[in-house]
């Protein structure tokens, strides 16, 4: 048997020597009716021994302790002999006079707050023999137990339990409504509002549970006011609307009429709408497909977020043999189309080398300064949500030979104002890029004479 305790003057050879003993455990002194056990007392955990064992000269100690000293060091720790499993022998006398000793059950005693051990006046009061200790303390009615409500009621003597759990002010009661186990403390709270609970309609004192009530009162209830659904002014009770209808059978008529013209002129109005939107989109397709046949299409798209603040960006590009610069101010080129996107096409042509003739059609022979190209262009900023598009178009008329005079740029001041550009408008897709396309038709040779 274990009969843990300690000596306040031995604690520091208790923590050398035992990994086992606890501080909290009870004194021997105290747990012994008998003060003659001293004899008995282990030299490693200072408690009276259990299964003795003993070195060659004589030195007593439980087995379990001795049993760890000699996987540690397999030398006595009183006098270094050397010792092993095989050479330690039982102590019979030592056995008898163990098993024979009176000792207070553990549960006479209690922990103060102090954590000093004293005799507890409504603990147990058994002196047993130490052979039949265990037996008893394992069904002893003094022992510690818990509240299994709630950790805050603290520790409960075995004996009590039963009663404690009936009067706990944390214990849970079945809801008489909805049978789920509520903590008592809330159970009033509960009931107030359980959905399973009786209530009666304030309107026709039916009675029902709460969970029911709202649809009663909404579906059901013959007493409850409701709207005509003819917009009538006045509420009727859902008992009395049959009634009701007959009684303003005419005015639901010309209600009825009217609703139904006013459905269908929306329904005609929302018709044209559709039509005309129908309209633009087939008409910018058309001119994107005549962009496309007779000439080129350049889309430059751009991350609105890394240029809406810049002074401008550019892109370049060449088209037959014709070098075009796409420029585009984010808040405009001038102080006049500050707020506004501007687009602009810059263009340099190839000067040709070799000598060349034309002829007009009256056989009178072209210089080469008469020769210029003429290109058509539209600009487009593509809306991504409905379909609004915003295009501008011109015309590029240039010389081969700069001295021409002619201009060198072309494009619209005012394309579409800065604060539109947006997810929410469409004219920035999901990863905020900024589609603008460019449609060229095929450079045409022109005479001017």
């Amino acid at each position: 048997m274990f009969f843990k305790g300690h000596h306040s003057s031995t604690t520091k050879q208790i923590k050398q020597y035992s990994d086992v003993v606890s501080l909290k455990m009870i004194p021997a002194e105290m747990r012994f009716v008998s003060s003659d056990f001293t004899n008995l007392v282990c030299g490693i955990c200072f408690e009276i021994c259990n299964k003795p064992r003993q070195c060659k000269d004589g030195h007593l100690f439980c087995y379990e302790c001795i049993q760890q000293q000699i996987e540690h060091n397999p030398s006595c720790p009183l006098c270094r002999t050397e010792i092993t499993l095989e050479n330690i022998g039982r102590n019979l006398v030592a056995e008898k006079q163990a098993e024979n000793l009176l000792v207070w059950c553990r549960y006479h005693f209690e922990l103060g707050e102090n954590e000093e051990w004293f005799v507890s006046e409504m603990g147990c009061n058994e002196a047993l023999l130490s052979i039949n200790l265990a037996a008893h303390e394992k069904q002893c009615a003094y022992a510690w137990t818990s509240c299994p409500y709630s950790e805050k009621c603290g520790k409960i003597r075995k004996k009590n339990r039963s009663e404690h759990e009936s009067e706990c002010v944390f214990r849970t009661i079945q809801c008489d409504f909805c049978y789920c186990l509520v903590q008592l403390s809330m159970i009033n709270e509960h009931q107030r509002e359980c959905k399973a609970g009786p209530v009666q309609c304030k309107y026709c004192d039916e009675e029902m549970t709460r969970g029911n009530l709202a649809s009663h009162e909404v579906d059901n209830c013959l007493e409850f006011n409701i709207d005509c659904p003819y917009e009538c002014a006045e509420k009727v009770k859902r008992k009395d609307l049959k009634q009701h209808h007959k009684d303003f059978v005419a005015e639901h008529l010309d209600y009825m009429r009217d609703n139904i013209h006013q459905k269908h002129n929306l329904e005609l109005t929302e018709r044209d709408d559709r039509i005309r939107e129908l309209n633009l989109k087939v008409d910018i397709l058309n001119k994107k497909i005549q962009a496309l046949s007779e000439g080129a299409l350049i889309q430059w798209k751009i991350k609105w977020k890394n240029i809406e603040d810049e002074n401008y960006v550019q892109e370049s590009f060449w088209f037959e043999d014709v070098n075009l610069t796409i420029w585009l101010y984010p808040n405009g080129d001038t102080l006049e189309s500050n707020g506004f996107i501007s687009l602009f096409i810059f263009y340099e042509h190839d000067v040709p080398e070799n000598e060349f003739s034309f002829f007009h059609k009256n056989d009178r022979q072209v210089t080469k300064k008469e020769y210029i190209k003429k290109l058509k262009y539209y600009f487009e900023i593509v809306n991504f949500q409905d379909g609004l598009q915003n295009i501008r178009s011109g015309d590029i008329l240039f010389s081969l030979y700069p001295n021409r005079g002619v201009s060198l740029m072309k494009g619209e001041r005012k394309m579409i104002s800065h604060d539109l550009i947006s997810k929410e408008t469409g004219f920035l897709n999901e990863e905020g890029e900024l589609f603008i396309n460019l449609h060229l038709d095929h450079t045409k040779t022109s005479i001017i004479l």
